[in-house]
């Protein structure tokens, strides 16, 4: 029993959710995000055709044809890797009237440019501050695997509101205290 005269010291600790990460897409370039997000514990989702789909897919991912069944919440991520352009718009449009915070679109700005002016866009727009195309931090990333490197990189600094700068150039703690 505390009484009114006493004082205690609590330690809190905040420990937020892991990250869920959806993948719009079914080619081969899915599997090494797949596998980085499983390393960190993430909850995955991969939106696609099944019958397109590779078994590891289904050891790493749920598996839905539709993204409506994908249930949002803060700690969402999703990734736009069809590299089919109507099924890219369809998903950029479905993901754009979501709550993601993060919306990465894989390739070119150019191409980029393009599903938003189709989706009669601008990439000017305010509201479009969430969609990270082309998505990654600009490692210099070529291969599959470099490129899911900068494309997790990139939604944990979005996720923790960090801008991906290298710690040798910080002027603070590393981590909050």
């Amino acid at each position: 029993v505390i009484s009114e005269q006493q004082s205690i010291k609590l330690f809190v600790e905040l420990i937020k959710p892991s990250i869920q990460l959806v993948v719009m897409g079914s080619n081969y370039d899915i599997y090494p995000l797949l596998r980085q997000a499983n390393d960190l514990d993430w909850q995955t989702v991969v939106v696609a055709n099944p019958k397109k789909l590779d078994k590891l897919a289904f050891k790493f991912a749920d598996v839905v044809d539709d993204f409506n069944k994908v249930n949002i919440d803060a700690y969402t991520a999703a990734i736009i890797m069809s590299h089919n352009y109507p099924k890219d718009k369809s998903n950029l449009e479905k993901a754009l009237d979501s709550d993601l915070q993060y919306i990465g679109l894989l390739g070119p700005a150019t191409r980029r440019d393009d599903l938003l002016e189709d989706l009669g866009l601008n990439s000017t727009d305010s509201d479009l501050n969430r969609l990270y195309g082309p998505a990654g931090l600009d490692i210099g990333a070529n291969q599959p695997e470099e490129i899911a490197n900068s494309i997790i990189a990139e939604i944990i600094a979005v996720m923790r509101n960090r801008d991906g700068q290298s710690l040798k150039n910080r002027n603070a703690p590393i981590n909050p205290r």
